[in-house]
Order: C-alpha cells, then structure tokens, then sequence
C-alpha cells in the first residue's frame, strides 16, 4: 500500500466536499469587521488549506499571509487568490517561522487544531502564536471537544467525488479520544489522525501563555459555549 501525507490526495477534491465549511465564518467575520474594523489588519491564516477563508479576508481589505503543511493545497490557494497580494508559505504548525513579523489578527480553522495530538503540542502551538501576534492582537480558532467524536463520524463509507472513487473509514478510540480516518483510493492510502478535547483544557493553556479569552461560542451560531459543545470557537486577545 503506498501510504501518503494528509491532504496529498484529498486537495485535488476538497472544495468540492469540505470547502462550504467556511461560509460558517462569514457571519463571524462580518461580526468582527462591525467591532475592529478588519479592512487593511495584517492576518496569519494557519493551516491555511486552500485559502478559502484567506480569499474572503484578502476581499474584505486585509493583508493575507497563509501557512500550511501541504504544498498541493497551497497550489490551490495561491491559484484561488491570484488577484490579491496575498503570501503563502510552507510550514507546520509548530515551528512556523515569520521572522520578525507581528500580525493584527490570527486564524487557525476548520478544527486543524484537534491535529495536534497532547496537550504540550497545544501549548507549543499557542506559542508560536503568542510570538507571532501583535500587542493587543486577536487570534481565533475553533475546535472539536470530546462531544463531537465517536458519534457523527462512524463506520466505513463507499464516496465519489468528481468523479474519484474511495473508501472512508473511521475508528474511534474512545478512552484517548482518537479519532482515525482512512482514505481509501486505488493506488493509495492517506491516514487523518485527530483528538478530542475539554473545553476547560483549551481554557486553561490559553490563560497559561497570558491570551485574554474575550468570548467561547458554540460554532458558528455565536451563543456562549457550554461544557457539552462539540466545535468550540475561540476570541482571544494578547
């Protein structure tokens, strides 16, 4: 079986079947821009993907500069937003390095957090964003508790999308709260590997690396997050 990195395979057809997920963001954006005023901010999109929410932040007037671990989802961001003056990068999560540029405002989206498998990634992770964030600067991301696994994503799924044929496979692990998703195609295997977490865990790292946790909402219907929320979206401020 010739084994291959996340995202290799699925990038060529993500739009297709994960991309609507950031129109969840819209009205959140829209939020912001009413309060702060995002038209003109120097934005850090990580994990990027294929630069669907960095395509609507550079439309709104921002500085966009996109990272992601995946140079075939990078090549469809930089097709995608070829009439701005956005950058994108190759990089990881955890070492991403920007040199001496601060941003107004961070992303990290569609749950890429839950990647990162202990809670010293995490907190090796805020890092890097507390670095890379200015003075009284916002960084907002979302991700999947403990709730959201093990239930909606279950068993082995026959899928075709623009024409390609796979398998989708899940296990879940309850006890570690690890959930495993194999993509299946003819000539290869791509492996996703995510885990769980507590809401009152994310809290307590953020106030640990000093972040001002402005608001938890339930995603994306912006009411407050309670202890039984599956995607937990994050306001925070350095």
């Amino acid at each position: 079986m010739n084994f291959v990195e996340p995202y290799q395979r699925l990038a060529a057809f993500y739009d297709s079947d994960w991309g609507s997920f950031t129109n969840s963001y819209i009205p959140f954006l829209k939020l912001l821009d009413q309060e702060f005023h995002l038209s003109g901010k120097k934005v850090l999109d990580i994990a990027c993907g294929t630069g669907n929410l960095a395509l609507i932040l550079a439309d709104m007037g921002c500085d966009v500069t996109g990272v992601d671990r995946s140079p075939e989802m990078l090549n469809i961001a930089r097709a995608k937003c070829k009439n701005y003056s956005t950058h994108f990068l190759i990089d990881n999560m955890l070492s991403f390095d920007l040199g001496a540029q601060q941003f107004d405002y961070i992303f990290n989206t569609f749950d890429s957090i839950n990647y990162l498998l202990t809670l010293d990634e995490i907190k090796q992770f805020f890092t890097q964003v507390y670095r890379a964030l200015k003075l009284e600067g916002y960084f907002i991301f979302d991700i999947n508790t403990e709730h959201a696994f093990g239930f909606r994503h279950i068993g082995t799924h026959h899928r075709e999308i623009n024409g390609i044929r796979f398998i989708q496979k899940h296990r879940f692990d309850a006890p570690a709260c690890i959930e495993t998703t194999r993509f299946l195609f003819d000539d290869g295997e791509e492996t996703h590997v995510q885990k769980g977490y507590q809401k009152d865990q994310i809290e307590n790292l953020l106030l640990l690396m000093k972040f001002n946790i402005i608001a938890c909402y339930s995603a994306f219907d912006l009411v407050l997050a309670d202890e039984n929320t599956e995607r937990l979206l994050f306001l925070c401020r350095r």
